[in-house]
């Protein structure tokens, strides 16, 4: 099966109908329409970031931030949930793995094995213990 796309066009009013018959015709739907201010028109909605040393300022360094999720929960995480955590305070959720991996270099945290990861310093878990954490995804 071929890959689909989801596109947004701005276009004037005059042309909108021989835009969605063209899109119809090449076997897409029209799933919504909204009308726009003209200042609205061109606004690619890219989000305006400051950097320093080529790098966003977040406030916070990725390995920071997943030494905060370790120590606010306090138990086994699932790499999984570091993504997430990631993605939730706007950082690429792919970005959890390496800095994971550098930690457990680091001997900051400790790879339990089955995704499971804890802070180094916390005493070795019982995986029989873990209960829900072993059964979330």
């Amino acid at each position: 099966m071929p890959t689909r796309y989801t596109l947004t066009l701005a276009v004037d009013d005059s042309s909108m109908g021989e835009v969605i018959q063209a899109a119809v015709a090449a076997g897409g739907k029209v799933e919504s329409l909204v009308a726009v201010k003209d200042a609205a028109v061109g606004q690619t909605g890219a989000k305006n970031f400051s950097y320093a040393h080529g790098m966003r300022k977040k406030g916070i360094t990725g390995k920071e931030l997943a030494l905060q999720l370790f120590k606010e929960a306090g138990r086994p995480v699932r790499m999984t949930e570091v993504a997430n955590y990631f993605i939730k305070h706007k950082f690429a959720g792919n970005s959890a793995n390496p800095v994971v991996y550098t930690l457990v270099k680091e001997k900051k945290l400790r790879a339990l094995g089955e995704g499971l990861y804890q802070l180094y310093t916390l005493p070795l878990k019982d995986m029989s213990a873990l209960g829900a954490a072993t059964s979330s995804t």
